[in-house]
């Protein structure tokens, strides 16, 4: 049977029975990926891939590189930007604040399955090169630790404000980073929401 045998009235009828069943396949994978917003949150991957640094007096000439995976099947998620607290531990428990650094990348997309790296320097802070220095002469171990905010980009960013907190402990090796929680703040009357 043709278009051309039915009725006017029929035509329409067949016209809205396939839109309905377009549009309503286009909402499903919508829908789907909605539903995959914030188990995706959750999933990121955050690793540092490499670290190295040679400590002097006046800096720690550092150098790492952080890895931010999206390892699920959610599109629609981006990185605006991150901030990096870091402080330096030797081996004897002396814990030294080293600083922060902001870094503003274009948006990257994290595209499912992707992996976008940035490299970043760090120089340390006030006397904390100094006193690493020290510690490296008396034979101690440096571990680095790194409290990473991600502060990505989604369809929500007009009603929500997304930070993802990690904590990244290397003495120079790659290392895996541990999520520590989603702070989620909205702009409605509501406080902060934070999910684990």
């Amino acid at each position: 049977m043709s278009m051309t045998n039915l009725s006017p009235r029929n035509r329409l009828v067949v016209v809205f029975v396939l839109a309905t069943a377009l549009l309503s396949t286009v909402g499903g994978l919508d829908t789907a990926n909605y539903q995959q917003f914030f188990p995706a949150l959750q999933q990121l991957q955050v690793s540092i891939t490499s670290l190295q640094a040679q400590p002097d007096n006046q800096s720690l000439n550092g150098v790492v590189t952080f890895a931010i995976k999206n390892p699920t099947s959610y599109t629609g998620l981006g990185l605006q930007s991150f901030a990096v607290n870091f402080t330096t531990v030797s081996s004897n428990g002396t814990s030294i604040p080293e600083g922060s650094i902001l870094f503003s990348p274009r948006v990257n997309p994290l595209n499912p399955g992707s992996t976008v790296r940035y490299t970043l320097q760090f120089v340390g802070s006030g006397a904390g090169p100094r006193q690493v220095t020290q510690l490296l002469k008396d034979g101690r171990t440096i571990s680095y630790v790194f409290a990473l905010l991600l502060f990505p980009t989604t369809f929500l960013d007009r009603v929500i404000s997304l930070t993802i907190a990690y904590l990244c402990i290397s003495s120079g090796n790659a290392a895996a980073c541990q999520q520590q929680g989603v702070i989620i703040i909205t702009s409605g009357t509501g406080g902060p929401t934070r999910g684990n």
